[in-house]
């Protein structure tokens, strides 16, 4: 029968008459610590003194697991706007169906076409069913390597970490159905990747094309000492900010016609009041909204 008044961490080996502290790393601790356990001798034999000392390294050791986590969570994100989440599935997509054509474009051996084909009925089979069943732990690495490579750092126990897992493993549900469409000689485009997430660590070359919310920033800062009017700022302020919401914050040399005329397309749908839940609600929530619940708005102006 197990001695419930013995603390869980206080342990004696076989033939020893010390006292050792035994406790187990976190999971998400232990590629940090390199080890499952943390054991060490307490240094008595005395098990009162014992007890008092399994107390003390307790505590200590709690105190450590928390400040190795404020650690390995620093300057991690811990939220992501709905827009952030879709962009990074997207570069996540795209790199997909670029590798994807590149090889189609070098040709397939009929043995290599039979492969890759084995390979993608595999991965989609499982992919529906981890999908089903929420197993998220089987797009961690993925995700890990996708947030690496474009320097990013999201919590990893946190809710923003599992929202992105669960809209990667839609998107790779996706990308493999766009996979076997082109088995089966379907046209399907690669799309164009995406800017990198505003959380993402800028490159040299970001730094040197600025975004359209920097070049607002830049232009509303000279309007001001120019002894321009606050509302002109304001107002401009209102139009880059559901730029931003429907597009992202890109590089201003990356918009293009296309983006205008589908943020003029969607300017035309948004509704000219917005009251209760509206207020809250992006660009793109608003005209799903509007599209579902509301079709009277669907010609309403700004």
């Amino acid at each position: 029968m197990k001695d419930l008044s013995r603390p869980t961490r206080l342990h004696r080996r076989k033939g020893s008459r010390n006292y050792y502290f035994r406790a187990k790393a976190p999971v998400d601790l232990q590629d940090i610590y390199g080890k499952r356990e943390i054991y060490f001798s307490l240094k008595t034999s005395d098990r009162q003194e014992a007890l008092q000392r399994v107390h003390i390294e307790s505590v200590k050791l709690d105190q450590e697991f928390a400040e190795k986590r404020r650690q390995r969570d620093a300057e991690a994100v811990d939220k992501l706007s709905e827009i952030e989440v879709e962009r990074i599935t997207a570069i996540w997509r795209h790199e997909a169906l670029q590798v994807d054509e590149e090889s189609r474009i070098n040709g397939l051996s009929p043995t290599e076409f039979q492969a890759w084909d084995d390979a993608i009925t595999f991965a989609y089979i499982e992919a529906r069913e981890s999908l089903a069943t929420g197993k998220l732990n089987r797009i961690s690495v993925e995700l890990d390597d996708l947030l690496e490579e474009i320097g990013m750092k999201v919590a990893k126990y946190s809710e923003a970490y599992r929202q992105l897992a669960y809209a990667l493993l839609k998107a790779k549900v996706e990308t493999l159905e766009a996979l076997k469409a082109r088995h089966e000689a379907k046209v399907v485009k690669t799309p164009i990747k995406p800017v990198s997430p505003v959380h993402a660590t800028p490159t040299e070359s970001d730094r040197d094309d600025p975004t359209i919310i920097q070049v607002h920033s830049m232009w509303a800062e000279e309007h001001i000492q120019a002894g321009g009017p606050e509302k002109t700022v304001k107002d401009f302020g209102t139009y880059v900010r559901r730029f931003v919401e429907l597009h992202g914050d890109l590089p201003v040399s990356q918009i293009t016609k296309r983006h205008v005329r589908d943020y003029k397309d969607a300017m035309l749908k948004y509704p000219s009041r917005r009251v209760g839940k509206l207020k809250d609600m992006t660009v793109p929530q608003l005209l799903k909204y509007v599209r579902v619940s509301c079709p009277r708005f669907e010609t309403a102006l700004i």
